[in-house]
């Protein structure tokens, strides 16, 4: 006889006596699972990938014939119960054996196993007793975190809906949801998991899945008898994991119309009154706790930070792979996990003999999705893998060189594969990183080849025709689509330098103004591979150009200098007068920061070459440079000039961004001048065309320069508005020392108005900003301000000494007149110091 006591310390018996002779440990754990499926048939495939989740399935299986062939010899007379219902599936045949599951408490269960389906049946037994008599045991309430506005949509749904079906990528916690609802649901509510069955299932097994899993009873099954038995003993019914057998699960819920259903799939089922309800990965916010929940229940405690942040990222916030991230923690530190995580595949896999074999590793749960697609599917999908961002339908068709790309993207979105996201103007795709590195590893070097030519080609074309557009109506457009796609364009330029460095070379130097204006972007880098690769195939005037782009996108001053003398030279070895101007115009942008005065020769010498050749844009950037110079120099008169002459051009080149640049600029001169009014006009004229815009500092630079129009007409409100909006857009963009010439702004608002414990916290910061990227120019005057604060306040000793050190400073760059004449009182030296109260 066979006794099974599952509950304290697992002991088994056969006629009164200790189970042994076993030699491996998996038999006792494999009885004990069998057991506790109440006779049940489980696949073997199942167990294989529970109890050896590390090992590939057909040596799990040979390991579970093993175990299997040494439990029924420790069995004995016993060894009769484990039965092999069907070639696949295993079970124990219970009747007559004694086990205590029904004595004692949940918590005792299988006392000292730590595994996963241990802890979920502890759990079952638990919910048993308190759901409804009809409720199935294997409702397991798994932590739930961050899904309450999602469950509470669910259960609206279940209230008119036949069939609610949650969709969503493999481990983004469907099956967590859908019991949370179960719960929540109330009433009678059965559970039954089918991620057991194979893809090849029969009607007929569904069936007898069903039946199993809800206690019915198999004898003589079919829809009819099915339909009898559920009738009335369950107000909900869960399918979980239905989409490797949708068809005859949409058959079933077609011919229940009686019955509610709850079905998790990573693919709606498709049929008559299913309302899809997707699950998308958690908030960052929320990720990130359950993240450090779970690092607790590790015994790792780490407080929220970036790096916890960062590793939420990496994993898609997805629950499982961050349940997976955290068990690493106990050998290795966030840091040291971030790090990893560029590969998360081969790192986030779960401990042996622990979970859904399913779920046992990141890359199983992905594979389980891409095991179901048709090898036309897949292929796509494999090729879709060269894309590093979002891709549009034009993109895709370009890279799986068809134009019936839209039924494969269908497919891959419904499989959860593929993200599809709308916005105002369009539709794009994405890949969740962790599924992009699977798509990556599983793809053939002959697939990637042929991927990444064609998506190669196709930014090539795009930069091509970017290059061709830039001078007209079409550059914003084309500035923004260059700012959205630059992990492409590096993708594409990489494959160019190997297989066409020329053409390569040609497209960045088509498109110098938006390189030289990104900071992100390692355009020094591609040019320098290209120009190597060209080495000996160039024609004088492509090595010109090419070194020319190179000296504008070198960071060093020095070794940009040099670069630009050598394409200067060349193109006066080979008289190519066209270079000859740009280089002159390069010089400006070197010199900008440097010698005004040398930029304004640079600046007119370019303006006479451009002119001799008729070229307008070349004459209008001149012009811009000139104006620039004059700016700084505080030749307002010149800078108007310069700025009104540029518009008159960028009104004849249409150019959108040449008549935003013009109209912020002369705004300036004209408030250096202070004739607020016009110069407020003109920035308006600007912030209409505010999308135009080149990059995101030329907006938060007119933001700056609106809030200060405000401040000086005495709009405060006005002002701190336009201050925290260009802030906002600095902090989101990475912009470095801007923030500090908009916080001393914001402090003499904030003086100006009484709240001097702010204004000294903004000067404060924006003096060590200064310092810190040492624009000496600016520390004198932020002194200065600090003096006049002072002085404000009272503090005439402290007003007396920052007045000093502003006078000791280097010298400031220009100032608007109101400020300077503020600041000019506050370092007039004083006749009599007043001295400070004591404390």
């Amino acid at each position: 006889m066979l006794s099974l006591r599952l509950l304290g310390s697992p002991l088994f018996l056969v006629d009164g006596a200790p189970l042994t002779g076993l030699r491996y440990p998996q038999g006792r754990k494999l009885l004990a699972y069998l057991a506790l499926q109440g006779g049940r048939p489980v696949e073997r495939s199942y167990l294989a990938g529970l109890f050896w989740p590390d090992t590939d399935e057909p040596r799990a299986l040979f390991y579970l014939r093993r175990v299997l062939s040494d439990l029924r010899k420790a069995l004995g007379d016993e060894a009769g119960r484990v039965l092999a219902p069907s070639p696949r599936t295993l079970a124990l045949n219970l009747e007559g054996a004694e086990c205590d599951l029904e004595s004692g408490s949940p918590e005792e269960l299988l006392q000292g196993w730590t595994d996963d389906w241990v802890l979920e049946a502890r759990y079952a037994q638990q919910n048993q007793s308190a759901t409804a008599p009809h409720s199935h045991p294997s409702l397991v309430i798994a932590p739930f975190l961050g899904r309450e506005a999602l469950l509470a949509t669910v259960l609206v749904q279940l209230e008119t809906e036949v069939l609610v079906t949650l969709t969503g990528p493999g481990g983004v916690g469907k099956t967590r949801l859908a019991r949370a609802v179960a719960q929540a649901h109330g009433g009678a509510v059965g559970f039954v998991p089918l991620a057991s069955l194979p893809p090849e299932s029969s009607a007929e097994e569904l069936l007898a899945c069903v039946a199993t899993a809800l206690e019915l009873p198999t004898a003589g099954l079919s829809l009819p008898h099915l339909a009898a038995q559920l009738k009335g003993r369950f107000s909900l019914v869960v399918l979980d994991n239905c989409e490797q057998v949708r068809d005859h699960s949409a058959a079933l819920v077609a011919a229940l119309p009686e019955v509610r259903f709850l079905a998790t799939s990573r693919l709606p089922l498709e049929c008559a009154g299913e309302c899809p309800v997707p699950v998308p990965p958690l908030e960052l916010e929320v990720a990130a706790t359950l993240f450090l929940e779970h690092a607790a229940r590790e015994g790792v405690r780490y407080p929220r930070d970036e790096t916890v942040e960062a590793i939420c990222q990496s994993v898609d916030c997805l629950p499982l792979a961050l349940e997976l991230a955290a068990s690493r923690l106990k050998l290795m530190t966030p840091q040291q996990l971030r790090e990893r995580l560029s590969a998360p595949l081969r790192l986030l896999r779960r401990s042996a003999g622990g979970g859904s074999p399913r779920q046992a590793t990141l890359e199983a749960t992905i594979r389980w999705s891409y095991d179901l697609l048709s090898a036309r599917e897949r292929d796509a999908f494999l090729r879709l893998g060269v894309f590093q961002g979002d891709w549009s339908l034009e993109d895709a068709e370009a890279v799986l060189e068809t134009r019936e790309a839209l039924p494969l993207l269908e497919s891959l979105v419904s499989h959860s594969l593929v993200v599809a996201q709308r916005t105002a103007t369009r539709v794009h795709f994405r890949f969740l990183e962790t599924i992009r590195e699977f798509a990556r590893t599983q793809c053939e070097p002959c697939t990637t080849s042929a991927a990444r030519a064609a998506h190669a080609r196709h930014f090539a074309s795009l930069l091509q025709r970017a290059a061709h557009e830039w001078l007209g109506p079409q550059q914003p457009h084309w500035v923004r689509w260059l700012e959205t796609h630059q992990q492409e364009l590096q993708i594409a330029l990489s494959w160019l330098t190997q297989h066409d460095p020329l053409r390569g070379l040609e497209l960045m130097v088509g498109l110098e103004t938006f390189w030289t204006r990104q900071t992100g972007f390692p355009a020094r880098r591609s040019l320098h591979a290209l120009l190597q690769a060209t080495e000996g195939q160039r024609t004088p005037l492509q090595s010109a150009q090419g070194l020319r782009t190179l000296a504008m996108v070198t960071p060093d001053d020095t070794q940009s200098r040099q670069i630009l003398q050598q394409a200067r030279a060349t193109a006066l070895e080979y008289q190519l007068e066209q270079e000859l101007a740009e280089c002159a115009l390069a010089a400006c942008l070197q010199e900008k920061q440097r010698d005004l005065t040398a930029l304004r020769r640079h600046a007119q010498e370019a303006y006479e070459r451009y002119g001799r050749l008729g070229d307008l844009y070349g004459q209008a950037h001149a012009l811009e440079y000139d104006a620039i110079a004059a700016l700084r120099q505080g030749d307002m008169v010149g800078a108007e000039r310069g700025y009104t002459h540029f518009l008159v051009l960028a009104r004849q080149l249409e150019s959108p961004l040449n008549l935003w640049d013009a109209h912020y600029g002369l705004a300036q001169a004209l408030l250096f001048q202070e004739r607020l009014d016009e110069a407020e006009q003109t920035a308006a004229a600007a912030h209409a065309l505010l999308s135009q815009a080149p990059d995101t500092m030329s907006r938060a630079n007119l933001l700056l320069l609106l809030g200060e129009l405000a401040r000086f007409k005495g709009r405060a409100d006005d002002a701190q508005a336009y201050y925290a909006e260009s802030l906002q857009l600095c902090h989101g963009n990475t912009i470095h020392v801007l923030p500090a010439f908009i916080e001393r702004s914001r402090a003499i608002v904030f003086a100006s108005t009484g709240n001097f414990p702010a204004a000294w916290a903004s000067l404060q910061w924006a003096l060590v900003e200064f310092r810190r990227y040492r624009i000496s120019g600016q520390l004198g005057s932020t002194l200065a301000e600090m003096a006049w604060i002072a002085g404000l306040e009272g503090r005439h000793q402290e007003a007396a000494l920052f007045a000093q050190q502003a006078q000791l400073a280097p010298p400031q760059d220009a100032r608007y007149p109101h400020d300077q004449a503020r600041l000019q009182q506050a370092l007039a030296p004083k006749t009599k110091t007043p001295q400070e109260p004591s404390s």
